[in-house]
């Protein structure tokens, strides 16, 4: 917290007749209030005031946005966002009581702040603002005995790279137009080139006057916004900031990055390559920050360096810096690229090549290229879009052995009505099923694959090896290994057409394991390892069971990824329906029993005799094994499916887990939860 600098009590007038707080006041009254209060300027991810702070003054935003939060047990909960021309802190003032919130700076903020002795003398002398006062303090108060809101609340994305020439205007644009079409919200892009008027010129445009060469006291005036930016035929808009000669321009960044954030819900900021404090400034108040670079061996050093750098000023950078490798040339690839080592932090994108550098986009250039869903670039960029924009959806398919090809009838639904699902999470057979269909495979192609196997001994010749060392596993999986090879081939990770989780477990650690890359076939074959059925997995030196175990349904993975609509999928019948088909069960069998009754004597010893040697085989071990394992997971897997958005139970009481033979039976179920689930499913994507 600094104090502000000095301004002439005019210039202060003038500041406060722009909120609205005060805009119907005198000049008398305006001139009170202005020798009244001070200018303080918070930083980033300073605390105004803490919740159960006494109160102690009255603060005005004439720049920045801060967040009212509370705290809880669970974590910290949201009640605002508060901008330019909001007031707070006269709750407190006007009850007695403690601040019941903290407030929190999100970007650097300038705030007018009245002391309460003050205050008190102001509202006592312009009884005007009690009137605003109450009505504020009204409606915050109707909000909190409500349910907490859901703030769309405007993000700060800024797109920058170590090196020239990978791309980062173009990614920067592709991007806008990708919110713009996704989210159906307004999307600008700053442009902060030295000279001003770098996006303009990609795009084909003539760039307005840039928006620095404006005096300083116009940085919040809304009309030397206006008359810097362009709007794009395609919807977005574009503001050129340019560079101011007296080299104020950082200090300046922030009260324009927030008053943008009045208008629009999502502020992307096209950084130059050259750091200085005008673009470190920009990175620090940015929510997001995108860092680009090629694959070539001096620009990975130079990206790695720069990371280091900005961990320094950024905080939770895990969080905010994603790594973007752009394969600028065709040449290029990620072959022998350590990406935590070399980078210094995981890369989060690959964008393959697509425009020259330096390429003209006209209009339908641009679309051309946010809208082919089959190219690779656009569909990365989308899927970036929809994660900024908090519509990503994720698919979650679980566990349940034979009972979970009901995954392919649920993907047939999909596919018909063009669902989007931009990342995949499965565990044991749904991760089977995920890996099959993010490989390339359609839901047709899988229910032909599922189809082929009519009978147990099509199954057994397979997939079940001789029986080798059973105190360690019935089977060793080859059978299985080899049914992935030919089908995955020797896919990795990086060959799926959307990002791609694979669940598995590690007992000795007693934890989940996702797989994220490497071989499919290596990361399926350790997810499916049925405790009991097949031998662990040795990988690497760990040693993988079954993903069922730890997360049957593996909802909390993809919301870990950035998913914020989820759509689960959870095959195991509840207790609820196992226990009316068991009374069905058993009142059949009781009419059997009294029907055989009435029978001819040597009748009925003869099923007396079956019935008693059929206790001798049965139940086998196998399904105690798996009916223990299933009901584990059911527990386990409500709990997981609670998070979720959607759940789709396309259950099938009294089936077995090994009537892979009957995989029409469990389609056809799917497709019939998929179908019910529809309604749903759409209110969710346009929610």
């Amino acid at each position: 917290m600094n104090g502000a600098t000095f301004l002439r009590s005019h210039d202060k007038r003038h500041l406060l007749r722009r909120i609205p707080l005060f805009a119907n006041l005198s000049t008398t009254e305006l001139q009170l209030i202005a020798d009244s209060t001070r200018l303080v300027e918070f930083k980033k991810d300073e605390v105004v005031y803490r919740e159960g702070d006494p109160a102690g003054a009255f603060y005005v935003i004439l720049s920045g946005r801060l967040r009212l939060f509370l705290t809880a047990p669970e974590g910290e909960q949201t009640l605002a966002f508060l901008h330019r021309g909001d007031s707070f802190g006269e709750i407190s003032l006007l009850t007695g009581e403690t601040h019941s919130a903290t407030v929190k700076v999100q970007n650097d903020t300038l705030l007018l702040v009245l002391t309460k002795d003050k205050f008190e003398v102001i509202i006592d002398r312009i009884p005007s603002l009690v009137l605003y006062l109450s009505r504020v303090l009204s409606r915050r108060l109707r909000r909190r005995d409500g349910r907490p809101a859901e703030f769309s609340e405007a993000t700060i994305v800024a797109v920058h790279s170590a090196v020239r020439d990978v791309g980062c205007t173009m990614f920067a644009v592709s991007l806008a137009m990708s919110l713009t079409r996704e989210t159906h919200q307004p999307v600008i892009v700053v442009d902060m080139s030295l000279g001003g008027g770098e996006i303009a010129r990609t795009l084909g445009l003539t760039p307005p006057a840039p928006l620095m060469k404006q005096a300083i006291e116009r940085v919040l005036d809304r009309t030397a916004l206006q008359q810097a930016t362009h709007v794009h035929p395609l919807g977005f808009s574009i503001l050129n900031v340019g560079q101011r000669a007296d080299g104020r321009t950082a200090e300046l960044i922030a009260p324009v990055l927030t008053s943008l954030m009045d208008t629009f819900r999502f502020v992307i900021v096209d950084l130059p390559t050259d750091v200085d404090q005008t673009v470190l400034q920009a990175l620090v108040q940015s929510d997001r920050i995108f860092l680009l670079t090629d694959a070539e061996e001096d620009h990975v050093l130079r990206t790695q360096r720069l990371r280091r750098k900005l961990e320094s000023l950024v905080q939770q950078t895990d969080e905010k810096i994603r790594l973007v490798v752009n394969l600028v040339t065709s040449a290029q690839t990620l072959q022998g690229i350590d990406e935590v080592e070399r980078f210094g932090g995981p890369i989060a994108y690959v964008l393959p090549k697509t425009f020259s550098q330096g390429a003209s986009l006209r209009p339908s250039d641009l679309l051309a290229l946010v809208e082919r869903h089959d190219g690779a670039y656009a569909q990365t960029v989308r899927r970036i879009a929809r994660e900024v924009g908090g519509v990503l959806v994720g698919l979650a398919l679980g566990s349940g052995a034979a009972l979970g090809l009901a995954h392919i009838g649920v993907l047939k639904v999909l596919e018909r009505e063009k669902i989007p699902i931009d990342i995949i999470a499965g565990s044991s057979m749904g991760a089977l099923i995920a890996a099959f269909w993010a490989s390339g495979k359609s839901a047709a192609e899988l229910e032909e694959l599922a189809l082929r196997f009519r009978t147990r001994w099509q199954l057994a010749l397979q997939f079940v090896d001789v029986p080798w060392l059973p105190l360690r596993g019935m089977f060793p999986g080859k059978g299985v290994a080899k049914y992935l090879r030919s089908v995955l081939t020797d896919k990795t990770f990086d060959d799926t057409w959307l990002p791609l989780r694979v669940v598995a477990t590690n007992p000795y650690m007693r934890e989940r394991i996702v797989f994220r890359s490497g071989k499919l076939v290596d990361a399926v074959r350790a997810s499916v390892s049925i405790p009991g059925i097949f031998l662990p997995v040795l990988h690497e030196g760990n040693v993988y069971l079954d993903g069922g175990v730890s997360s049957p349904v593996p909802v909390s993975v993809l919301r870990q990824e950035g998913a914020t609509r989820v759509i689960a999928v959870n095959v195991f019948p509840t207790t609820k329906e196992v226990q009316e088909l068991d009374a069905k069960l058993r009142q059949a069998k009781t009419a059997k029993a009294e029907a055989l009754a009435r029978r001819w004597v040597p009748l009925r010893i003869g099923a007396m005799l079956w019935h008693e040697g059929a206790k001798l085989v049965s139940p086998l071990v196998t399904h105690v094994l798996m009916r223990s394992m299933q009901m584990m997971e059911f527990e386990v897997g409500e709990v997981e499916c609670q998070d979720a958005d959607v759940v789709i139970r396309p259950t099938t009481p009294g089936a077995e887990w090994d009537e892979f033979y009957r995989a029409e039976r469990f389609i056809q179920r799917g497709e019939e939860a998929a179908n019910e689930a529809l309604p749903h499913i759409l209110q969710l994507l346009h929610s």
